[in-house]
């Protein structure tokens, strides 16, 4: 029996894609360039007018758009029915201003440009859509998705993608070939509304599903405690669901979304998420690096001037539109801004309804190239200024006038405090700990103010009366309105090193002498934040350690004094004694792989080890990049603190404290009856 196999012409194009990929996001990653850049570089370089590896783009591109499929599912998680009702009115009102608004300039553009009446609906409508991958993609990278601009992106969104749906419905309506008569103009209607009623019939049954057969389903998965089972299950559901609506004329993104949707209420949502995550990062990685593919070169060789001006137009058009429709509708001028720099780009949906308006000859073909040339360079660009969008909408407040209010973080909550105290300590963040604080600084008639990005968490602790800001406290303009000036101590209390260094060095630039005090989960990168300018420096579970530390000398009787003294040292020492462990077989995270931790070893010296009867300073200068933590002889019972004259014995066991692969040159060097680096 014959085994079926991939085509190899496939397999191939996989591996040269997935390789162009690792060895491009190792290099760029270097230059912070955000991970869709790279994937759409990718593209372009490997595509077909590129350095052509890859035969059958297209191949790619069917495979990759499970990573949207699989997005817009964990998309839907975070937007249960409940939540999708309570933003209708952004969804349904905001969306369609910003999509009428776009698509009627965007007309009068390519109408004056000399496109034909068709071929300029159709360029409106591309150009109006907005990319719901790279926009949600950003927005959870950033921890975006829950707050008040997210769920604004996310309405505007949703409305554009049911805006697609519909016209990829229309667009054989719209075809340009006059051999199609009324008669089958009229039963292509008919079948549209046959699949319409499908659509609505295929809703009705989903939301049974969701509501009854769906959490049944996943609790008894979950009883049965088979990862491998929940994971399938997950994938089934995604996939099938997407399946079953592209089955009725509508797209896969939006079945996925919907089945996600109704699981938003699982419990089991958080879980879904995490098994679903990894493929949906990779397919989606294969969806730019896809996209990226369709980049025509020598178009961009012979029209790149018109392609980088229209660009910038387009991303200026929809930044000014969104922006000023979000204020219309009342919200904040920083939401707007911020909004309208997310949804500036062109959308994925360009992509296919370019595809189909070239094949039922609605448009030209070096149109369609041109305006595909658009879409990837406003995704390219985008995609950097969503990574600077706090920046940016700081410079739009400070340079436009009648925008400088866009400088205070939405939600009034900075008008919650009657006047800003003086001598008060300022918390970023405030989850558990930055709570725990605060309840401690209030029963010490502390004046304090906290800053978080959380809005509901934000929400409930200014009800409850808490002086408490929503907004991200990597802007210094906010820091300073919420008083930096006059606090007396900074308390970095969320785990985010990068952000953690931004908010230091921006402090240092005003202000050399605040106390910065920051939590971190360990002391892997304490030397680096205390040259960023960190006052102190309050590794968690290195805390934790000492606390019970303590309380175990205290349990051994040892003074309660005594043990203060060694906790005192300890951590004026930068927790020293507490750096290297004992590894084990422990397994690591990906973070502690990039990352090495110094680590523990002890080592038996032979008795025709060369440095016997050698001072332990001589070690030292031979084995810079290690120390020796201790020293342990036969008659001791347990190992001494070492001195710099202290001499090396026969079958003294050394514990030495480096890096793992300089413990291993030191031990080959310590057993060894030849000097170091002897020829002999």
């Amino acid at each position: 029996m014959q085994t079926p196999q991939l085509s190899s012409d496939i397999t191939t194009d996989i591996t040269l894609t997935l390789c162009s990929a690792v060895l491009l996001s190792t290099f760029l990653r270097y230059f912070k360039i955000p991970p869709i850049l790279i994937y759409l570089l990718t593209g372009i370089i490997i595509g077909p007018t590129g350095v052509a590896l890859v035969s059958d783009s297209e191949s790619i591109h069917v495979i990759a758009e499970f990573g949207i499929v699989f997005l817009l599912f964990t998309l839907g998680l975070a937007f249960s029915p409940p939540k999708l009702l309570s933003i209708k009115r952004l969804v349904f009102g905001l969306g369609s201003i910003q999509v009428g608004v776009c698509f009627l300039l965007f007309f009068s553009v390519t109408i004056a440009y000399g496109l034909s009446t068709l071929s300029a609906i159709l360029c409106a409508i591309v150009l109006a859509l907005s990319s719901t991958a790279i926009v949600s993609k950003e927005l959870t990278h950033l921890h975006l998705l829950k707050s008040r601009t997210g769920q604004i992106s996310i309405g505007i969104l949703l409305f554009q993608d049911l805006a697609a749906v519909l016209v990829l419905s229309l667009l054989p309506l719209w075809t340009a070939n006059q051999q199609i008569t009324a008669f089958d103009q009229l039963m292509i209607l008919i079948i549209r509304v046959m699949i319409l009623i499908k659509a609505g019939t295929f809703m009705a049954c989903a939301m049974m599903m969701g509501r009854w057969i769906l959490p049944a389903l996943f609790t008894q998965i979950a009883h049965s405690r088979s990862q491998e089972l929940f994971i399938l299950t997950a994938l089934t559901v995604a996939v099938a669901s997407a399946l079953i609506t592209q089955r009725v004329g509508l797209s896969m993104s939006l079945g996925a979304f919907i089945a996600g949707m109704l699981l938003g209420e699982s419990h089991y949502r958080h879980q879904i998420e995490a098994d679903i995550r990894p493929f949906r990062d990779v397919l989606l990685g294969l969806f730019f690096i896809s996209v990226g593919m369709l980049m025509d070169l020598n178009i961009l060789q012979q029209y790149w001037f018109r392609i980088l001006f229209f660009t910038l137009c387009m991303l200026l058009i929809k930044t000014l539109v969104v922006t000023v429709a979000v204020m219309v509708f009342k919200e904040s001028k920083h939401n707007a801004i911020e909004t309208g720099i997310l949804l500036a780009q062109g959308g994925e949906f360009g992509f296919v309804l370019l595809a189909l308006g070239a094949y039922y000859d609605l448009i030209p073909l070096d149109v369609v190239s041109f305006t595909l040339a658009i879409i990837i360079f406003s995704m390219m660009i985008s995609s950097i200024m969503i990574r600077h969008c706090s920046t940016l909408t700081a410079w739009v407040a400070r340079t436009i006038p009648g925008f400088k209010e866009a400088l205070v973080i939405p939600l009034n909550t900075i008008k919650t405090i009657t006047s800003t105290p003086h001598d008060h300590v300022m918390i970023l963040g405030y989850g558990r700990i930055g709570q725990t604080i605060g309840r401690f600084l209030t029963r010490e008639n502390i004046p304090f103010i906290a800053i978080d990005d959380d809005t509901r968490r934000v929400h409930d602790a200014i009800t409850a009366g808490e002086p408490v800001i929503y907004g991200n406290a990597t802007q210094y303009t906010l820091l300073e309105q919420a008083g930096l000036a006059n606090a007396k101590l900074l308390i970095i209390s969320f785990d985010d090193l990068e952000a953690a260094l931004a908010i230091t060095r921006q402090i240092r630039i005003h202000n050399t002498t605040l106390n910065v005090l920051v939590r971190t989960r360990d002391t892997s990168n304490l030397d680096e934040l205390m040259r960023a300018g960190v006052s102190e420096v309050i590794p968690e579970i290195l805390e934790a350690s000492l606390m019970l530390v303590s309380q175990v000398l205290l349990n051994c009787k040892v003074s309660s004094k005594r043990v203060e003294t060694l906790l005192s040292e300890t951590r004026r020492a930068h927790y020293q004694q507490l750096h290297a462990f004992y590894q084990g077989d422990e397994v690591q995270s990906n973070t502690d792989y990039l990352k090495p931790k110094p680590c523990l070893h002890p080592i038996v010296i032979p008795e025709n080890s060369y440095w016997i009867g050698q001072p332990l300073e001589n070690i030292q200068k031979s084995l810079p990049h290690i120390s020796v933590a201790g020293i342990k002889r036969l008659a001791q019972q347990h190992p001494m603190t070492p001195s710099e004259t202290i001499q090396l014995e026969a079958h003294d066991t050394r514990i030495l404290q480096g890096l793992s692969e300089h413990i291993e040159r030191a031990e080959i060097e310590l057993t060894a009856h030849t000097p170091p680096y002897s020829t002999t």
